[in-house]
């Protein structure tokens, strides 16, 4: 049996690119069922016993606490698979480990992919991260948006290819509210509006602060539920209670991955108006549950809301734009709002089993 390897960031944790990844090992090993894969996990401490991949086995580095000792750790574990295993190829699911793919090419001529998501790589013009993204053989993008940014980078056009993120919607569905949240809550006869994401003082360009402000131009009949974990909470919160909103937004804190569902189904509207976003796996979760979203238009968001169709697009520093977008996702009935249409459309274009497709699509001939 052929041999690749896999290099992770990691798989297990919460966020969307490890996500992205689990997405990624289902596929390969459904996909690929004549080869073997050998993955090696930087941040990971161990097997999630939840998750079972039959060709896939993985290697964890994450218990090792110091840094400098887990980087070389990780390091040596795939270049022991290199010079074992004689893999055909490899891919790199994040562009930071791309200078290791770079290396065991130039050693052993070894064929690579690297997985591009956003910030990631929307400014790397330059350094060694740069050069192993430059030199690998297939480049995957996660939206339109992070293929432009490549491009304007300096990176061949012709080594890029869109590998959209997905949603399985066998899990996420459509439910009624769940009324033992509406209760904890207090949230009963209100129109709920939900984020999900981290709240970390590096990303503040999720939208949480434009929000606290919409928030004051919404009125008493609109509540905010805030759904993630992170260093910059505290700031929101005391921001959230000064601006003499903080009863009608209700930070909830992270919330397990087999709750997310009932929280979705809880709102009325998913809301992020983020300005740096690489795709958004949330904006699927929330329309495979039936729910409209406003995103914001200036990066990947226009991806999953495919331009505008499946969803409201605003400016993201403006206002007046997402509140006028709010009101009428709440109040007028069309495509966009139509819970129908929208599970429809997502399944058809974001399904899993469509990411499956694409996945061996992409890497066919590169592991023939």
């Amino acid at each position: 049996m052929s041999k690749v390897i896999i290099l992770f960031s990691g798989i297990f944790d919460t966020g969307g690119i490890q996500r992205y990844n689990r997405y990624l090992c289902s596929a390969l090993d459904a996909e690929f069922r004549e080869h073997t894969f050998a993955g090696i996990s930087l941040c990971d401490a161990g097997k999630n016993r939840s998750l079972q991949w039959r060709n896939l086995k993985i290697k964890y580095c994450g218990k090792i606490r110091l840094s400098f000792v887990k980087k070389a750790v990780f390091f040596l574990n795939a270049l022991s698979e290199c010079i074992s295993g004689r893999p055909e190829f490899l891919v790199c699911c994040h562009a930071d480990l791309s200078p290791a793919a770079l290396l065991f090419k130039t050693i052993f001529r070894l064929r690579y992919a690297v997985l591009t998501h956003s910030v990631d790589v929307w400014n790397l013009r330059y350094g060694i991260k740069y050069e192993g993204l430059k030199n690998a053989d297939i480049i995957t993008a996660v939206s339109q948006y992070t293929k432009k940014r490549l491009i304007e980078n300096g990176i061949n056009e012709n080594k890029i290819v869109l590998l959209h993120d997905a949603v399985d919607t066998s899990i996420f569905v459509q439910r009624e509210k769940n009324k033992k949240l509406l209760q904890k809550w207090g949230i009963y006869e209100k129109i709920i509006l939900l984020t999900v994401s981290r709240m970390d003082a590096a990303e503040r360009y999720k939208g949480h602060d434009i929000m606290l402000k919409v928030m004051q131009d919404l009125g008493d009949k609109y509540v905010w539920l805030v759904i993630g974990a992170g260093n910059d909470v505290p700031r929101l919160f005391k921001k959230a209670k000064e601006k003499k909103t903080g009863r009608r937004i209700i930070f909830c804190g992270l919330i397990p991955d087999d709750e997310l569902v009932d929280y979705y189904n809880l709102c009325d509207l998913f809301i992020m108006p983020s300005s740096k976003e690489g795709f958004g796996i949330v904006y699927l979760e929330a329309m495979a549950c039936g729910k409209p979203v406003v995103a914001g238009n200036k990066d990947g968001s226009a991806d999953p809301l495919i331009n505008g169709r499946l969803g409201f697009l605003v400016n993201p520093d403006s206002v007046d734009e997402i509140v006028n977008a709010v009101r009428r996702a709440c109040t007028f009935k069309e495509n966009r709002t139509d819970p129908e249409f929208l599970k429809k459309e997502v399944k058809r274009h974001f399904d899993i089993q469509v990411f499956n497709r694409r996945v061996k699509e992409v890497f066919n001939k590169e592991f023939s």
